[in-house]
């Protein structure tokens, strides 16, 4: 094995794996990469013990601690790696990994979301793929969900806008009757060409928090529609814009204005396309589901959106019952005397009169 100062591949602190190449085989190599976004490599997996094996014995490995050795600050060095999720400078969670073959003259590079090869007439892509058959990959939670918001200027178009990922432990959360809605919603969602969900209740009782969960665990394409804009639906600009965005959930938020009966209906355009959408021949065509939430008592809405075959899930959110409320404010941090069944936000949001202990800082959106 040569000797080498790997010093002398360091530049300003940083690794040049290429600039080592150079130095150790006297050539200047060819490269090929594999990079994913999401690939999420744990690199301490690959233990020098565990590339030898994989490897051959005449390997040598260096990680990017090793830098600390020759960056004048290793403070600074840390506040150099972006992290995309946070748009800021951030720590890497593992250390980059460069691995040094002797016998068949390669370097190979291994950080989180990528792996290059640094070689010269050496097949580079069979050598990624047998780093990738073993290396185990830890999948990646993004931290936000994806939503198109409807807007109008001249003509309608979309606005991609991301949310917060929601996660709800829809066991103590909701009562126990809406995992059945819940489920059925989904199996909705992922069998219906069309049609529609109802998704109603008082206000605070958690319909908006349930709508960021389902976006969050789901992978559809799924349209914002607002109240100003759902009044114009029926407008034949807006069933042009829908043909553009065939096989797509549109989601209604607080929309009884726009479902209530026609005969009070000042949007009489508007639920006429909606029910045209999710059951008859322009559905055939379309293929556009609706989620709509609303607070307004179901005895309100147009009764031709409950038909079956149109409405495939109806659920109305209720105070949570008295036990759960009990069992959801005792993992909050509070106690109460008398159970009784309350809305999410006023659980969430809870400040007893009387109390000696600090209350727990905790908000959700409903």
């Amino acid at each position: 094995m040569k000797t080498y100062n790997f010093h002398n591949a360091f530049d300003s602190g940083s690794f040049r794996p290429k600039q080592l190449y150079v130095e150790l085989f006297e050539t200047i190599p060819d490269y090929f990469q594999h990079y994913e976004q999401d690939l999420k490599i744990d690199t301490t997996f690959f233990k020098l013990d565990k590339c030898k094996e994989l490897f051959g014995q005449n390997i040598e490995t260096i990680t990017n601690e090793f830098e600390h050795v020759y960056s004048t600050s290793k403070a600074e060095e840390e506040n150099e790696r972006w992290d995309e999720d946070s748009a800021s400078f951030k720590k890497k969670q593992w250390p980059d990994l460069y691995v040094i073959n002797y016998d068949e003259k390669w370097i190979l590079s291994i950080d989180y979301n990528s792996i290059t090869c640094y070689s010269k007439y050496f097949d580079a892509k069979s050598l990624i793929s047998k780093v990738l058959e073993v290396v185990p990959l830890q999948p990646v939670v993004p931290k936000t969900a994806s939503i198109d918001l409807v807007a109008f200027e001249h003509n309608y178009y979309t606005i991609n806008s991301k949310i917060k990922r929601t996660e709800i432990n829809l066991d103590s959360n909701y009562n126990d009757d809406f995992k059945d809605a819940y489920k059925q919603t989904i199996k909705f969602l992922n069998e219906r060409e069309s049609g529609l969900v109802l998704w109603y209740g008082e206000k605070g009782s958690g319909k908006t928090s349930a709508i960021r969960h389902l976006l969050s665990h789901t992978d559809k394409k799924y349209l914002l529609v607002t109240n100003a804009v759902a009044a114009h639906m029926g407008e034949p600009e807006f069933i042009s814009f829908m043909m553009e965005n065939k096989d797509s959930i549109f989601i209604l938020e607080d929309c009884e204005q726009v479902l209530m009966a026609r005969e009070e209906n000042r949007f009489g355009g508007a639920i006429a396309n909606i029910l045209n959408m999710s059951d008859g021949l322009m559905s055939d065509i379309f293929n556009i589901k609706f989620i709509c939430t609303f607070n307004t008592n179901i005895e309100n809405i147009d009764e031709a959106l409950l038909r079956p075959g149109r409405c495939f899930v109806n659920y109305e959110f209720k105070p949570l019952n008295a036990d759960k409320s009990a069992k959801l404010l005792e993992s909050l941090g509070h106690s109460i005397d008398k159970p009784k069944a309350m809305t999410l936000a006023e659980i969430y949001n809870y400040k007893p009169e009387e109390s000696t202990s600090k209350q727990v800082s905790r908000k959700i959106g409903f």
